[in-house]
């Protein structure tokens, strides 16, 4: 197997982890590329072909310890891995990313962030990418420009490098949140105007919740057409997908015990 072929398996492997890194012993990366004792020149060569597959290795393994970490460029967690192992070059933000995700954690229960479905985590992409405030949850306040929010959503579902910037997934943002239906719940108490009968109103209100739950379903299904178009793939991903350490938080306390 050749060197470039052994850093795609391998930066594979890191990718199907789903967690932005892989830890590996120096025997077992010596083993997937065939090399027989580490020499400095090789392991520069080991790290060149993972890097022109985004992946970066730390520490090297050349007169390394027995453990080494291998990290997904565009990654938080290798945001953060370089920030600390760069603090000359690399700013702090991703570590004052983190260190919020970890306060809010230490918060209680009530304000950690739900794993969501990939498709409502590629409903709330799609909201960035329009720039409309992401229904459901909390506004962010950090500085990140919402173009590099959501190029670490679209990132986070494992969609194409760079497909939030293009002037196509904007069109089709445009169009998918034009018929997203809104969470406005009203009640019968805010229609009753004078010479208007209590039953009457709770009909309308009947009709609304009706029309909004057709809307919802007819939204959902254009959302899978949507993510059909931008994964140029039938099958649409089913796994949760984590966005807690991006900084997002859903507001379930909210969602909690509400109407449908």
């Amino acid at each position: 197997m050749s060197i470039e072929s052994a850093a795609a398996a391998v930066a594979g492997r890191v990718r199907e982890s789903r967690r932005g890194f892989l830890t590996v012993t120096r025997d077992a990366l010596r083993d997937d590329f065939a090399i027989g004792r580490f020499t400095q020149q090789q392991s520069d060569l080991l790290c060149e072909a993972l890097e022109k597959h985004g992946v970066f290795v730390h520490p090297r393994p050349f007169n390394g310890p027995p453990t080494v970490r291998l990290y997904l460029r565009g990654h938080v967690l290798a945001e953060v891995a370089e920030s600390v192992i760069n603090p000359e070059s690399i700013p702090d933000s991703p570590l004052r990313r983190a260190a919020e995700v970890f306060a809010r954690i230490h918060a209680g229960t009530h304000l950690r962030s739900d794993d969501v479905t990939w498709l409502s985590a590629f409903d709330l992409l799609l909201q960035v990418v329009l720039g409309r405030p992401p229904e459901g949850w909390e506004d962010l306040n950090d500085d990140r420009h919402p173009s590099q929010l959501a190029r670490e959503l679209a990132h986070a579902l494992g969609l194409a490098a760079g497909i939030s910037d293009h002037a196509s997934t904007l069109r089709v943002a445009a169009a998918v949140c034009a018929l997203r239906p809104r969470g406005r719940r009203w009640t019968s108490a805010e229609l009753m105007a004078p010479g208007v009968s209590e039953s009457g109103a709770a009909a309308f209100v009947s009709a609304v919740r009706s029309a909004h739950v057709a809307l919802q379903t007819e939204h959902e299904n254009l959302l899978r057409r949507a993510a059909q178009l931008l994964l140029a793939k039938d099958e649409v991903p089913t796994h949760p997908v984590e966005l807690g350490l991006l900084g997002l938080r859903f507001r379930r306390e909210e969602a909690e015990g509400s109407e449908p």
